[in-house]
């Protein structure tokens, strides 16, 4: 029996389909993509909520399937904080999208 998907909670739908669609419209996707995503918007249906925890337990739990979905809420959903981008940018890739922050 093949595992069931995570549900993607109905607040975070409007997120999670206007990801989808970014994909298709780069041709890109994959399950692990889609899985990332569906996980993530599980455990913080208001992105910004992850957005406002201190980059430590950002990076903590930012994983490398979830730079897709973090790329695309940087790009389409929020704002970069450049000061706390200094701090991230040493941690690599998965520590620069973890800088995504509330705009403030």
């Amino acid at each position: 029996m093949p595992p069931v998907k995570t549900t993607v909670p109905r607040q975070a739908a409007p997120v999670y389909d206007a990801y989808l669609g970014w994909l298709a419209s780069r041709g890109v996707g994959s399950h692990t993509f889609d899985s990332g995503a569906r996980c993530f918007l599980a455990r913080y249906p208001d992105p910004q909520a992850w957005a406002e925890l201190p980059l430590g337990a950002r990076l903590a739990g930012t994983r490398p399937h979830l730079q897709p979905l973090l790329n695309f809420l940087m790009l389409h959903r929020q704002s970069i904080s450049p000061a706390r981008c200094e701090e991230a940018e040493r941690c690599g890739s998965v520590g620069h999208a973890a800088c995504w922050d509330t705009g403030h």
